[in-house]
């Protein structure tokens, strides 16, 4: 999981705008979808849900504080990391509605390194495994550096699939992933891959756990599955 890359999403309407949030994330090695209104967010959000979200305040139609608050509303997304960006003009309004949800803002113009930095951030208190850190949660421990997993002080052996499932429902735990976000986030939406294969792994993941494996990686029926904490 060393290549592993958080996938962030970026709405915003201006196009010089987004093409510069495109480049600089990833050249900083984030996985980056930027698209140009809040509709088309959504649609990607149904498709693949990214693990940070950056949103321009002023989009045209449904605005980026709308566009929030249906994030917020969603239970898939209820935690999802927001960072917002606004004009200078916007601020004091932009302000006002960090109340609504988003967790961060940038006003505009911004150095792409401060936007990077904040992203950081936030990856590194919603889901420090994604930056490389030790991860403790309810007896688990995973280390992705020396790619290691203990449960309850005992060593447990995962081969790389299972590693990759655990890293990825612990870091953001009670976050319920479907089958189909699963293998893209793992297996890169490979052709080959069935969803079908993710149950698989899950129940080779929760034998390797032991008895606490069906408590620990929870199935959401219809949905999909999470890690219990």
């Amino acid at each position: 999981m060393s290549g592993y890359m958080a996938r962030v999403l970026a709405v915003e309407n201006e196009a010089a705008i987004r093409q510069l949030l495109t480049i600089s994330l990833a050249s900083a090695s984030f996985d980056i979808n930027a698209v140009a209104t809040a509709e088309e967010a959504l649609s990607e959000i149904n498709r693949i849900i990214p693990q940070v979200m950056v949103i321009d305040w002023s989009l045209p139609g449904l605005s980026g504080a709308q566009l929030t608050r249906l994030i917020r509303d969603d239970h898939r997304t209820a935690e999802l990391p927001l960072i917002m960006l606004a004009s200078l003009a916007d601020e004091s309004q932009c302000v006002a509605d960090i109340g609504i949800g988003a967790d961060d803002y940038l006003i505009k113009p911004f150095r792409p390194s401060e936007l990077v930095s904040r992203i950081r951030m936030l990856l590194k208190s919603s889901a420090p495994q994604l930056e490389g850190g030790v991860v403790e949660i309810a007896g688990v421990s995973l280390d992705p550096s020396e790619v290691t997993v203990s449960i309850d002080g005992s060593e447990c052996k995962l081969n790389p699939p299972e590693f990759k499932l655990l890293r990825l429902l612990m870091s953001q735990p009670r976050r319920v992933f479907s089958r189909n976000q699963i293998v893209n986030l793992i297996w890169g939406g490979q052709r080959n891959i069935a969803e079908r294969t993710v149950d698989v792994s899950v129940r080779r993941l929760r034998t390797a756990i032991g008895p606490r494996g069906h408590d620990l990686i929870e199935s959401v029926r219809g949905v999909g599955y999470r890690f219990s904490s």
